[in-house]
């Protein structure tokens, strides 16, 4: 349950903070408003909706994204094709070279990023009720089909709006905010709105779950199971609403906090497997293996 809402909280922190450093670069908006605004959104949306709207809301925004991305990819390779960014990308200082597998930063950021993202896949609640919630036939094979799906918006949007703009020398102070730039930089003003549109949308999908996943865990995990045991569904209903709104709040006023102390976006990436990936091992053992005991799982994910 700790490391859940640890996870919980490292993604949702990442989320607002990674949508407030976009609508700063994008709009002028003070990042303090804007950490502040983004998860007031999700919240109010989260409260109405619940999971099913969440399930409902995904897919929509999932299209939308995959169609934006569709469009900057096009405009890349049409308006400045496959030559030149890999020309701009051979003449970028070896230390900071981009075209080789030997590449230090590369290889640890490849680490890093593979052992915290098992982290924030297991442990994370969100995952966890979509499985339960789908009917038993179908979960292995979504989950699968839609991992393979999703491949293609991170690599798309690391690609085309990523390594695009180093290979086309843009001077970008702050790489947290390399692809709004990039957007602005392919299409102007319109690039600009398809990239808050497909921001809103990631931000609303993933803040949702994340709010609806912490929901769950607080309310079944320690408010069903050691306040109240025989609340009423409606009781039930009263303090999720509760619990999400107040949470919502805190999560807009920690991601300020972190903004005050110089802490962004690549730090909590980067520090996230440090804190859940722990959990792993001794969560696929405790499903897979019979002797595995609770002893045991507690103290190898500490």
């Amino acid at each position: 349950m700790g490391f859940g809402l640890m996870t919980n909280i490292i993604v949702t922190s990442m989320v607002i903070l990674g949508g407030a450093i976009a609508l700063h670069s994008l709009t002028g908006m003070n990042v303090y408003i804007a950490a502040f605004l983004i998860p007031l959104t999700f919240t109010i949306y989260t409260m109405i909706g619940g999971l099913k709207a969440s399930f409902i809301a995904d897919y929509l925004n999932t299209v939308m994204i995959f169609v934006i991305l569709a469009i900057f990819a096009t405009v890349v390779y049409v308006k400045f094709g496959v030559t030149s960014i890999y020309e701009g990308l051979q003449a970028i200082p070896e230390q900071s070279q981009m075209l080789t597998m030997a590449s230090i930063p590369g290889l640890f950021f490849g680490m890093i990023n593979i052992i915290g993202n098992f982290g924030t896949v297991f442990v994370d609640q969100s995952y966890w009720q979509r499985a339960i919630a789908s009917k038993d036939s179908a979960a292995s094979k979504a989950y699968i089909y839609g991992g393979i799906a999703w491949f293609a918006i991170p690599f798309a949007i690391a690609t085309f709006l990523g390594v695009s703009a180093a290979g086309l020398g843009l001077n970008i102070g702050d790489p947290d905010a390399s692809a709004p730039l990039m957007a602005q930089y392919l299409l102007g003003s319109v690039g600009s709105i398809l990239f808050l549109v497909m921001l809103f949308m990631a931000v609303m999908s993933t803040g949702a779950a994340e709010l609806t996943a912490i929901t769950n865990i607080i309310v079944t995990d320690i408010y069903r199971k050691s306040i109240n045991p025989h609340a009423s569904g409606e009781k039930t209903l009263k303090v999720s609403r509760i619990v999400t709104l107040s949470f919502g709040l805190a999560m807009g006023l920690f991601s300020i906090l972190l903004f005050k102390v110089g802490i962004g976006l690549s730090f909590v990436y980067m520090a996230m497997g440090i804190f859940v990936s722990g959990a792993v091992i001794p969560l696929t053992l405790g499903l897979m293996w019979k002797k595995a005991t609770s002893t045991g799982n507690f103290y190898g994910a500490l």
